[in-house]
């Protein structure tokens, strides 16, 4: 059993590589341990459908531009759990998450 959730906000030293506002919606979730953090200002950008790698995996990640909902997908089809919230929350709950980030494929960890 790992460490309860922190609630709260991390000194402002600690957030300054990520650029997000506190309230951007983000798509988020986990792979073998590993989290991440799809904005959804950068889904918007994005194909409604694209590929992905978390912790070496290909994961394709789903997002309907106009209902501005998602999901995620392995290769094979199969959903992978994932969920749609507000950065704050998703960052308290994980601050060692990925964050995509459409003009650097190679990932930046949160906090």
């Amino acid at each position: 059993m790992g460490q309860p959730p922190r609630f709260g906000r991390p000194p402002k030293a600690k957030r300054s590589d990520i650029k997000l506002r506190p309230m951007e919606r983000v798509l988020g979730l986990s792979v073998d341990g590993v989290k991440k953090a799809y904005p959804f200002s950068v889904l918007k950008k994005k194909p409604e459908r694209f590929e992905d790698r978390i912790n070496g995996k290909k994961v394709i990640i789903h997002f309907d531009k106009k209902s501005e909902t998602g999901y995620v997908t392995d290769e094979r089809g199969s959903l992978i759990p994932s969920i749609a919230l507000f950065w704050f929350a998703w960052s308290d709950f994980y601050p060692e998450t990925e964050v995509y980030d459409e003009e650097q494929p190679q990932q930046r960890r949160g906090h």
